[in-house]
């Protein structure tokens, strides 16, 4: 757990950390607890969506500045200038996702978002998953505006972001990038870095992460509440930041 600059993590009960961490400048409150017995990730289990249908590009679904999209698999894509509302269901996103530049997502229908490589979905298999080229990113900045919400019920009930186990992607905010998450977010592998005065004041989120870095003015704040997130990533207590 890294702070730097005029960083802040905050939590509402506790932050434990099984491994070590970094508090040069910033701050982390509640303090850390270092050496805290490592919880196995609770949706471990859950299977990566399947989604049967050919990658779609949102230069062909939205070839507009205001658009609709709809569920289905597609390709990485950057959103600059344009604002994107996403249906209910289930998104699969072969590699990068970015929001820059003052374009917008809302996704508060009921949204699940599953971000795989590039290669991911290359073939017919009910269990892709990525074995060599990481997504890259998933990059929230630009005063770039990102609002989204998980099921309510279904496979993903309360899941909203789901990133690949073995994708080691970065989940950026940055340079006024604002963002509100109702959901957990599932990502093992990833690293969470906030920084050049980014907020995220609206994360009602269980994270489940590798590691998670504030520098520069970015600040992490963070709380969870059972309704808004998975159901078994509350097998005991109130867990917020798993990693």
């Amino acid at each position: 757990l890294t702070t730097g600059g005029s960083g802040r993590i905050t939590a509402s009960s506790a932050i434990d950390v099984v491994g070590g961490t970094s508090i040069s400048s910033g701050t982390a409150s509640p303090t850390p607890v270092t050496g805290f017995k490592a919880i196995t990730n609770p949706l471990a289990a859950l299977a990566a969506p399947w989604v049967s249908t050919t990658a779609k590009t949102l230069a062909a679904e939205c070839p507009t500045s205001t658009c609709a999209m709809t569920p289905g698999v597609y390709t990485s894509f950057t959103d600059s200038n344009k604002n994107i509302t996403m249906g209910a269901g289930t998104y699969v996103i072969e590699g990068g996702m970015t929001l820059s530049n003052g374009g917008s997502i809302a996704a508060t229908a009921g949204v699940t978002i599953y971000l795989t490589c590039p290669t991911g979905y290359a073939s017919a298999t009910l269990t892709p998953t990525c074995s060599s080229t990481p997504s890259d990113y998933f990059t929230i900045g630009g005063a770039g505006a990102f609002s989204l919400t998980a099921p309510s019920s279904g496979v993903y009930q309360g899941v909203a972001l789901m990133i690949d186990p073995n994708d080691s992607t970065d989940i950026a905010l940055g340079n006024g990038g604002a963002i509100a998450i109702n959901g957990t977010v599932d990502a093992p592998s990833a690293v969470l870095t906030i920084t050049g005065n980014a907020g995220s004041s609206g994360l009602n989120s269980v994270m489940i992460l590798n590691e998670v870095s504030a520098t520069n003015s970015g600040h992490l704040t963070l709380t969870s509440t059972a309704a808004a997130n998975a159901p078994s990533a509350y097998p005991a207590g109130t867990p917020e930041l798993i990693g």
